[in-house]
């Protein structure tokens, strides 16, 4: 009692001692319990209740809030407006981070799963492919390469094979002519750690500077595992020198349509014998092959290479060997343009292969040249022409002259002396005896040549100034059509060559010479004939010989169509009848199209395709009968019972529109046998 009375006095002495801050602070700092100072209940502050509630209250744990600027628990401590809040905040946190967990312990779990059922996880270095061997080749070489393959998993390599691609031209090492696309080599098993050494040996083709590259790849299956696993490596090989090469000599400056001969060399320079051997040459737009020494591969079927492009198979090529080819090509085109001519040669072509099939497209290009001609302008210009076509455009027919203009100029700037023209006519169709020479020309049957010079021409060829031509004309007719039909493809040939001396700059004469071809088809001979018959028609006599005013007499009209040496197309014949003359309706035989217009009163024959060979002893022929009602106006004359009669269609050959005009008939019957002329009279 004693000390809680001391205690009070002392405490109420405080607030009358001036030095009561002093004596607080001593108790507050003492470590004495006698002296701490009492402790007293807070009072709790009271807040008025807002006239209008917030947005929302909160209700947390059982708490309820009245206030909206703070809350209290049950012991009285404040609770914050943003617990809620937090709370919230933290919720997420937790459901963030039991994810993020679940993930990890996931993931983890299926790489352990995938660890333990294959073994290892696959990687880029569990199985090594190890390829040794040289970088830089020439072209036709053998190759030797050394592949070590190493197995670096714990588990065994079943089922392994080694996959080899070559590139395109590959060729066997044993005997150089069998290709090599690619090869499988099977290695069994392989034990973790174990590894496979061999060698792969071929002989590769080329470029110069070709990347070639040889791929490799394994393909595998684990032990204990059906999935196929491959490893690719590969080698690289770049060729330092071709195989082959391509020489042309021959003239590169030539006039058009003039006949040019080019020696094209193919050496080999490859270690081994090449097999399969071939060239290409590509003819541009206006060059075409004329002939050569060996002929070229034949096209058959769908090819691959250009039309313009001709192959020749060469054979085997020993190591250094070179072959020759004759090639004779003519090139069109103006003065000053240049034609390119694309050579090639390779490996690859099997022999006897024709254009267009397998054996003739798996082939390797291993040297390419490119020869230009370029289009000068001829010292004389010659050009032959017939009906205002240049003669390679007109058409000749079965033993009929047609006549031809040769047109020649000076094109140089200085004159020229003793110029001399001569035409060389052949071909299949050319007959030596149907040649007319002309007023100017000299023709030599020896040569079957027309020549036009000094002597020929008198002055008009001995000197010719610059600037200055003329014309000279001679005639040519084909053999006729009964030797035609023997032959495929009629034509003749016109080989121009001209010559003359000018002065060089040096004063000295220079002899020029150039040469130009035509060539001239023969269209085809078709036949058409029409003709009447009463008694001997098809169809039964009806009325009677001669024809009677006013009553109707029935005739036979008869059609025949032959051909010679090529098919005709879209063939067919028309023809009208007179007003006087009735479409019977009648026709033989049942399979030739025959219509009748009546408004026009056309008659029209549907041939189609006449073939060649057509003859005139068996002709396709076709019959219809016709009515004639004769009328008084023509008693004492002989009416046409068939008139306008045309025959058309385009020669497959030549590409000409072929039109024949038939002469009209009438009722004078010059088929019909025992006929007398008198009975052709219409009679009253």
């Amino acid at each position: 009692m004693e000390n809680d009375d001391s205690l009070k006095e002392e405490k109420r002495s405080e607030f009358r001692s001036g030095d009561n801050i002093s004596k607080l602070q001593r108790r507050m700092y003492s470590r004495e319990r006698r002296g701490f100072l009492p402790w007293r209940r807070r009072r709790k502050q009271t807040v008025p209740k807002a006239l209008v509630p917030d947005d929302w209250e909160y209700n947390l744990k059982g708490l309820n809030v009245e206030d909206a600027s703070q809350e209290t628990d049950q012991e009285g401590v404040e609770v914050p407006r943003d617990f809620e809040e937090e709370v919230g905040t933290n919720l997420g946190k937790r459901v963030f981070i039991f994810s993020l967990i679940f993930f990890i312990i996931a993931f983890a779990g299926s790489a352990i799963y995938l660890f333990v059922s294959t073994g290892q996880v696959q990687s880029t270095n569990a199985v090594q492919i190890i390829v040794e061997g040289p970088t830089t080749i020439a072209s036709g070489t053998l190759v030797e390469l050394q592949v070590l393959i190493t197995n670096n998993n714990d588990k065994a390599l079943e089922l392994a094979d080694m996959v080899v691609d070559f590139p395109d031209g590959t060729v066997s090492p044993v005997d150089f002519k069998t290709p090599m696309t690619g090869t499988r080599i099977p290695l069994g098993k392989i034990a973790p750690g174990d590894a496979r050494r061999g060698t792969i040996k071929a002989v590769v083709f080329g470029n110069d500077d070709e990347i070639l590259n040889i791929k490799i790849e394994l393909e595998y299956r684990l032990k204990g595992s059906s999935a196929l696993r491959s490893q690719v490596s590969g080698h690289n090989l770049i060729v330092s020198g071709g195989a082959m090469s391509i020489a042309v000599e021959g003239d590169t400056e030539v006039t058009p349509r003039q006949n040019t001969l080019l020696t094209v060399k193919v050496k080999s320079y490859a270690s081994v014998e090449l097999n399969g051997t071939y060239l290409d040459a590509e003819l541009p737009l206006g060059v075409e092959l004329v002939d050569s020494s060996p002929a070229p591969l034949e096209s058959t079927g769908d090819t691959e290479l250009p039309v313009t492009t001709k192959r020749w198979f060469l054979g085997e090529l020993r190591p250094g060997e070179e072959r020759e080819l004759y090639i004779s090509i003519k090139a069109g085109g103006n003065s000053g343009d240049k034609r390119f001519i694309k050579f090639s040669t390779g490996v690859g072509l099997q022999q006897g292969a024709q254009l267009g099939t397998v054996e003739s497209s798996n082939t390797k290009v291993l040297a390419n040249k490119e020869y230009v001609l370029e289009i000068k302008r001829p010292f004389l210009g010659v050009t032959l022409t017939s009906g205002g076509e240049f003669l390679s455009n007109a058409v000749a027919y079965a033993g009929r002259y047609m006549t031809v203009r040769v047109n020649w100029l000076n094109t140089l700037d200085v004159p020229l002396q003793d110029v001399k023209i001569k035409v060389n006519i052949g071909g299949s169709a050319f007959n030596k005896l149907g040649v007319r020479a002309g007023q100017n020309g000299f023709y030599r049957s020896v040569d079957s040549a027309i020549i036009w010079d000094s002597k020929t021409a008198r002055d008009k060829l001995t000197t010719v100034p610059p600037g200055k031509g003329g014309t000279f004309t001679f005639k040519v007719a084909p053999l006729n059509s009964a030797i035609l039909q023997q032959l495929e493809k009629p034509e003749l040939t016109f080989d121009v060559s001209v010559s003359g001396k000018r002065l060089s700059e040096s004063n000295v004469p220079e002899v020029l010479t150039s040469n130009v071809e035509y060539i001239t088809k023969v269209a085809t001979d078709v036949r058409f004939d029409a003709y009447a018959l009463f008694n001997s028609g098809a169809f039964p006599s009806v009325g009677s010989l001669p024809p009677k005013a006013e009553r109707e007499t029935q005739y036979s009209i008869t059609w025949e169509v032959s051909n010679t040496t090529s098919d005709v197309e879209d063939a067919k014949v028309t023809a009208e009848l007179p007003n006087y003359v009735r479409w019977v309706g009648l026709t033989t035989p049942a399979n030739e199209q025959v219509t009748y217009n009546k408004v026009d009163s056309t008659i029209t024959w549907v041939l189609g395709k006449v073939r060649a060979g057509t003859s005139s002893a068996k002709p396709r022929r076709v019959t219809f009968a016709i009515g004639l009602v004769p009328s008084l106006s023509q008693l004492g004359t002989t009416p046409e019972l068939i008139m306008r009669q045309t025959f058309s269609g385009v020669d497959t050959y030549t590409g000409e529109l072929i039109r024949i005009s038939g002469p009209n008939v009438t009722t004078r019957l010059e088929r019909e046998p025992g006929f007398d002329a008198k009975d052709a009279t219409v009679v009253k």
